[in-house]
Order: structure tokens, then sequence, then C-alpha cells
């Protein structure tokens, strides 16, 4: 099945509207029954959600463990929101004029979603691994162990923000009109579950239940996350069908069976501004444009959600670190002595595992 859309284009050079056809191939559509398409079509967002939940309750306690202080380390974690910022307006165009045989989505899914896992792998492994190639004794290896453990954090930012673009994205590709609304409301949902499930997971003391997995609570829940995250991923990506966006100035013929680029296919002229070409610069370039012309009132939501989150993330990643030390002051000298490694952390996890309680059953209520 093939079909047709077509798009303004305005040339800023010598001001010329210029009118692109975009050709597609194939259908959208959701497999399965009906009851499961919106659950199949939104897990994926519960997937980056608990990736999310692993690095704001065990990012801080790791990176204070292996000496950076608290002003660097903030400095660290500021790239969540940033990388937002950035990532996803960048990886939402280029999406759009992906030509792959997988759609436009999947294909971004899939790899944001290895080097996700991977990288949150290395930041649970960060020590074993720089043990591996440098000897423990050895003064290098502590600083390399603390920039490798903050080059896999930044990695984990730009990928699962990645991820989450064409997760929204593919949502919005996916459903008619009529049900966008509902399908917004099933991802709201998801993220809610997502941080239960993962706040839940982070605030059990892992390395009893699964030792094979690792020795330490960031180890164990770094492998759970990652396969979470993948199986999550798969699971929509098996689920959905998607368009395919065919090359400019090449479509299905299903009537003519021409050589020349392959049966059943022939080219037709197209006229196709050369902005179409994607470009990191161009892309910054039209964002930066269209947030000049944005409406004032667009404008003042965005600036809203920009400041809020940017005040929010500190309360988020600093939660695990505060409530822990408030823990440990609250213990007379001999107990803390006593006490497990990482108790504390796991005090600081089960605060926001109860923190995300509260926000699921506010929003269950508050609609009434």
């Amino acid at each position: 099945m093939v079909g047709a859309t077509e798009i303004t284009a305005i040339n800023d050079d010598d001001e010329r509207t210029e009118t692109v056809t975009q050709h597609w191939r194939g259908q959208k559509g959701i497999r399965g029954p009906s009851w499961m398409n919106m659950p199949l079509l939104t897990i994926d967002l519960l997937g980056t959600q608990i990736v999310w939940c692993t690095e704001m309750g065990y990012a801080s306690p790791y990176l204070l463990s292996l000496g950076i202080s608290k002003p660097w380390m903030s400095l660290v974690l500021v790239t969540g929101p940033l990388s937002g910022l950035l990532v996803q307006p960048l990886i939402g165009i280029l999406a759009d004029r992906s030509t792959s045989s997988w759609g436009r989505r999947r294909p971004y899914m899939f790899c944001g979603s290895i080097l996700c896992s991977l990288s949150l792998l290395l930041l649970g492994f960060t020590k074993e691994v720089v043990s591996f190639f440098i000897s423990p004794e050895s003064p290098a290896n502590a600083t390399i162990t603390i920039w490798l453990a903050v080059i896999s954090i930044y990695c984990v930012d730009f990928s699962v923000n990645a991820v989450r673009a064409v997760d929204r994205a593919l949502l919005v590709d996916t459903l008619p009109t009529a049900q966008q609304a509902r399908g917004q409301a099933w991802a709201g949902r998801m993220v809610i579950v997502g941080s239960v499930a993962g706040f839940w997971i982070g605030h059990i003391s892992l390395p009893l239940y699964f030792p094979s997995l690792g020795k330490t609570q960031l180890q164990v829940l770094s492998v759970l996350a990652s396969c979470l995250l993948l199986g999550a991923q798969l699971t929509t990506a098996l689920s959905v069908r998607e368009r395919v966006l065919l090359p400019s100035g090449l479509h299905q013929d299903l009537t003519s069976m021409e050589s020349g680029t392959g049966p059943g296919w022939r080219r037709f002229a197209v006229p196709k501004p050369s902005e179409n070409k994607p470009s990191v610069s161009k892309v910054f370039k039209d964002i930066w444009s269209n947030i000049k012309i944005l409406p004032p009132n667009i404008r003042r939501i965005c600036m809203v959600q920009f400041f809020s989150w940017i005040g929010w993330f500190p309360v988020l990643l600093f939660s695990t670190v505060y409530v822990g030390e408030v823990y440990t002051l609250s213990l007379p000298p001999a107990q803390v002595k006593l006490s497990m490694p990482g108790e504390a952390t796991l005090v600081g996890a089960t605060a926001l595992f109860d923190s995300s309680i509260l926000a699921l059953v506010t929003i269950i209520l508050l609609p009434f």
C-alpha cells in the first residue's frame, strides 16, 4: 500500500514556495486484540521511566562514593534536563526524515535502547571495567573510574532522551486523531507505573535475591533495568506497524514493472528543497527559528515547563542522598558503624518509592 502527502516548504533564499510530495509504503496500525492496543503501544515508556528511576535513585550516591564533591556532582547530573532540551528535537527531526525499511522510529528505538543499556551496565560495573585494565592499586584507577562513570551517565541521559523522543513520536504517528488524547493518557499511566515499578525494585536489597547479577545494589539494578528497557522497547516495536517513508524521487508503481531501480519501482520528478537534507547545524537553526516565532501563550508554557523541570530535577536527583544523610544522622554513633554498606541509600530509595505511590494515588484521585 502506497500513500502520499504534500508538505509545503519555503525557500528562504528566494522566497519561493515549493511543494514536496511524500510517498509511503505500508499501513500503520497495532497488532493484537483491540483491548491490548494502548498498553502495547505505550509500554515502551514504562521501560524508559525505569531507567530514569535507576539514575535518579542511585547515580548521585554512587558518584559521591567515588569521591566526587556535591558541587561537581550537580554539574554532572544537570545533563538530564539539558540533554532532553537538545536531543529530543534533534532526534525527532532526523527520525521524521528517515527512509529506513524498518520505519522512521524503530531504528532509533533499537539503537538508542542498546546504547542506553550498555551505558547503564557500564555505570553499574565501572569499577570492575577499569580494574580489568588498570590495577586497583594504581593511582590512576580512581581518576579513570570517576571519568568513566561520568561519561556513562552522559550516555544514559542522551540515549534515554532519544528513545523517549521516538517513543512519543511513534504514539502520535500510529494513532488516529480521535484517539490521540486517549493515547497520551495511557502514556502518562505507563510513566507513573514505571516510576512505581522502578523505585519499588530499587528499594529492595537486590543482591540478596539476585547474587549472580552483581555484588552491589547498583550492579543488579543496572542489569534488571537494562533488560526491562530492551524488553519494553522490543514489545512495542514488534506490536506496531509503521509506514515506511520512501526516498524522494522514488515510489512503488503497482501497475508498472519498469526497470532501473528494481521491479515495481519507478522514478518521478519531485522538487526537493536543499533544506530537506538533514544536518545537525540546520536542525538547531530551524529549532531556534521556530522558537522565535512561537505564539506568546505557547512560549509562556514552554518557559514554565523548562524552568519547572530545571527546579524539579535537583529534588529528584538529590533525594536519595538527602534522605540517606538524615537517616544516618538520626542513628547513634555505635549503630552507624554497625549499619550495612548502602543501607542509607536503600532508605533514600524507599522514600522515592513512597513518593511515587503518592503521585500515583494523586493522579487517580485528582480528576474527581
